[in-house]
């Protein structure tokens, strides 16, 4: 056998073993990298679960009128799911605070089921001058887990 086909060879042999070795290696890196993507969807994905069951309630003062002669509130409260489950058991408690003193005046509400995007409206009319609306919430979601949430409204 001459040199240079000993040469050949050899070169054929060292590229061969090269190219083995980047096919590994970057084998490697896309396992590790495919693995890190299924990670990442698989918490994409139990988030997007867990913002399924989701309930969001928010009350909101609409309409709202007050008289400066005879300090009559009216107007309504919107009380919204903007969550994406269903709430059930809703409670709702609304009355007025005006500075110190808490008039329990009470409007309340219970809602046997709530689902995502529906409202509802209560009517507000204190005969007395109020600063602040203080709105009680309460709900269970999905799991049968109960939440409370307060809210201050101010009428002006």
């Amino acid at each position: 056998m001459e040199w240079y086909n000993i040469l050949a060879l050899s070169l054929s042999a060292l590229a061969l073993m090269g190219s083995c070795f980047t096919y590994f290696v970057h084998d490697k890196k896309l396992k590790k990298q495919q693995t890190l993507l299924n990670d990442l969807q698989i918490k994409k994905l139990q988030r997007e679960i867990k913002d399924d069951e989701l309930v969001e309630i928010r009350p909101t003062l609409v309409n709202v009128n007050k008289s400066m002669h005879t300090s009559q509130v009216t107007g309504a409260l919107l009380i919204k799911n903007y969550g994406r489950s269903e709430a059930t058991d809703v409670e709702i408690r609304a009355f007025i605070k005006d500075g110190m003193y808490s008039h329990y005046n009470e409007k309340q509400r219970v809602i046997k089921s709530f689902l995502p995007g529906q409202y509802d409206e209560i009517p507000v009319d204190w005969g007395f001058g109020a600063n602040t609306i203080e709105v009680w919430i309460g709900w269970n979601d999905i799991s049968g887990k109960r939440y409370f949430k307060t809210y201050s409204l101010p009428l002006y």
